[in-house]
This record gives structure tokens, sequence and C-alpha cells, in this order.
């Protein structure tokens, strides 16, 4: 959780470092973000919502280097990555001006179509992916190039893609955008998509545009000679009769072939799929069961080092104590020692006074017998005192 906490605290600080730099950031913070929203991935306490919406503040190259980061990671799965995806198309459907952002979702697709191969095939959420691109296509022009560079930089495979979960009218803007695009490449592909879900494609087929996007015309109608209109009708009429039955025929085909394929693919992909969910859930289990020791080991260690710390403030406590105790017993004892030398100076100083008075009187008399009894006499008195007021001056010589 603390490391959780440490890669959020990072990517707020580029992200506030990115808007004052009026939104520019450079490769290598680029990638730094990139790098620490694919770790987020694999974080059992992160949130997909919360990478997502990351994604979706960040440049567009973000969300290419994330993918092609978590697309080539063997631990993830497409699974993972449309859950990502769906939480990012929320992310920018969200958006005040949702159209800004396509270019996220184009970096994302592409990467994952260029990582996953035939696995992005099986993906629910790059269909939606393409269907919203092609939204955008319909609105502006200049998002029309952002589909072209979809469609291109995937080779057309997004054409490949099973888009049976979509009414007809829904991927009309879909055809509306592929009917413009020109290569020749996945051409095939193209073609196959709108007979799959029902669009005339003989137009597109002939290299003739359906419809263009910002003026209605199609791109023969000033090359075509003119004719009478009785005959263009029956042209017109005869035409669609053959495309008609042509389709109805190719629908049927392509129905009975889906259906045969998707069968034997179910037949081969249900025990492996059983397999896989077998260990994915045993996995599961192991790592539920590693992550409730460790959260007890931490609840333990948590619970010791609050009792530990409480023993701590308690000796704190008592050791302020013990000073505070021992700095007012300092206190009384210098002041009891200040008071008994007072009290000595006062007594010596009384005891000696009048001493000093008769050692005066014979300082300067000649020595006689009568003078060396009075000097004897005085410095028994001396001793005396210095006895009385308990002041050792006999040392090692008693």
């Amino acid at each position: 959780m603390d490391n959780l906490k440490e890669i959020q605290e990072k990517l707020d600080a580029i992200y506030d470092e990115y808007k004052q730099n009026k939104y520019k950031l450079n490769a290598e913070k680029t990638k730094e973000v990139a790098q620490l929203l694919a770790g987020l991935t694999f974080d059992n306490d992160a949130s997909i919502s919360d990478i997502a919406s990351r994604l979706s503040m960040f440049p567009a190259d973000t969300s290419k280097f994330y993918f092609d980061m978590i697309a080539k990671n063997e631990s993830a799965d497409i699974e993972l990555l449309d859950e990502v995806m769906e939480e990012l198309l929320k992310s920018v459907k969200k958006a005040n001006k949702p159209q800004t952002y396509l270019q996220k979702l184009v970096s994302a697709a592409s990467a994952i179509m260029k990582n996953c191969k035939d696995k992005a095939l099986t993906s629910v959420q790059l269909p939606q992916f393409v269907v919203y691109a092609a939204n955008c296509a319909a609105k502006t022009k200049s998002y029309g190039e952002k589909f072209r560079s979809l469609a291109d930089s995937t080779k057309g495979r997004i054409f490949a893609l099973d888009y049976s979960a979509f009414e007809r009218s829904a991927l009309f803007n879909v055809w509306k955008a592929a009917s413009t695009l020109s290569s020749e490449e996945y051409k095939p592909l193209v073609i196959e998509w709108g007979n799959k879900y029902g669009f005339e494609t003989a137009k597109y087929a002939a290299n003739q545009t359906v419809t263009d996007l910002t003026n209605g015309k199609t791109a023969t109608d000033e090359k075509t000679a003119p004719i009478s209109d009785k005959k263009a009708e029956n042209i017109s009429s005869a035409n669609d009769m053959t495309l008609k039955e042509l389709y109805a025929s190719m629908k049927e085909d392509i129905a009975k072939e889906k259906d045969a394929v998707i069968k034997a693919v179910e037949s081969v992909i249900a025990p492996m799929q059983n397999e896989i969910n077998k260990y994915r859930f045993a996995k599961a289990d192991e790592q539920s069961a590693e992550i409730q020791a460790v959260k007890q080991s931490l609840a333990s260690a948590e619970a010791e080092n609050a009792e530990l710390k409480k023993q701590i403030e308690a000796l704190e406590a008592k050791n302020s104590e013990l000073d505070k105790s021992l700095n007012n017993a300092y206190e009384i004892n210098r002041h009891e020692i200040a008071f008994e030398a007072n009290k000595l100076r006062s007594e010596l100083k009384s005891s000696f006074s009048l001493l000093y008075e008769d050692w005066l009187e014979y300082e300067f008399s000649d020595v006689s017998e009568i003078n060396y009894e009075s000097l004897q006499a005085i410095i028994k008195k001396v001793f005396r005192a210095l006895d009385r007021n308990g002041i050792d001056y006999k040392g090692n010589n008693k």
C-alpha cells in the first residue's frame, strides 16, 4: 500500500509539472509515467479506473508506451487490456471535448493490435474504439485522418475484429469512414467487412467513393459521362438486382462458414479455457492466502509496535519526572549547602574575632614565659573552635 501511495504521489507531481509546462511533457517523463502506470496495473490494490483516468490526462504518447508495455507482458491477457480500455473510453467520453482525446485511443488500439496479434481479434473493447473513432470522423473532417491513421497503423486489421454486438445502424459511420480509405493492402478486408455487415461495397470495390464526408458527392460525380434518365434508371435497377442476389448469396455462405469456424474453434478453446480458468483460480487463491498472511503479519507488527510505543512513552514520562525530582533535590541541596556555609562562616568569625584581638596584643611582644603561655592558650582556643565547628584539620596525623 505504501508503494501504491508513493507511485500515485509521483504521478501527481509529474502531472503538476505537465500543467505548469503548458501541457507539454518530454519523452523521458512520458515513458516514466507509462512505466509507473504499468506497474500499478499489476498491483492488486490499484484501481483500473484510476489508471485509465490518469492515462486520459497525459499526452497520447503515454497511451502508446503504456499499452506497448502491457501488451508485451506475458502476465497480461486480453481481458485485462479490455478492462483498461473500457475505463479509458469512459474517461474520454466524460470529457468536455471527447474528440480531442481520440489520438489516445488510436495509440492504444495500434499498440494492442501490433503486440497481441491474433489475441487482439478477440477483444471486446477494440471494436468500441473503432466505432467511437468513426463517429468522431463523421463529425469533423480532421478526425477522418485519425481514423485513417488507425486503419493504416493496424494494416486494416481493425476490420477483422468482431462487430456482431452492434446494430447495423451503429456501424454506418464505420463504413462511411472505411469507404474513404484507398490502401490496396487491406482493401479486401474492408470489402469483406462491408459485405459481412450489410453495406453496398460494389462502388468501393471499383475504387469509387461511397459518400464524401464533407460535401456529399461521390468521387466520380463530375467525371461520369451524361446519360439519359431512362437508361440510367434501367442500369441502376439491373445492377441493384444483381448486387442484391450476390449479396444474399455471399451473406448466406459467410454465415454458414462463420458458424462452422466458430463451432470448431469453440471445441478447441473450451477445454483450454477451462484449464486456464482452473490455473487462474488456483493462483488467485494462492495469492489471496499469501496476501492474507502478510496482512496478518503487518497487523501483528503494528499492534506490537503500538505497545512498544506506549511503553516508550511511559518510560519517557517517568524519566521526565525523575529529572524534575532530581533538579528539585539539587536546588534544595544547593540552598542547604549555601546556608550551612554562611552559618559556618558566621560562627568562625564570631569565634576568631576575640582570639584575633588577643593575638594582636601579643603579636609584637617580647618572648617570655608569660607570653608563651598566653599564645599557647590562644592557639588551643583556635583548635577547639575548629573542632566545635566540625572542621577536620588533623588529617593523617591523628
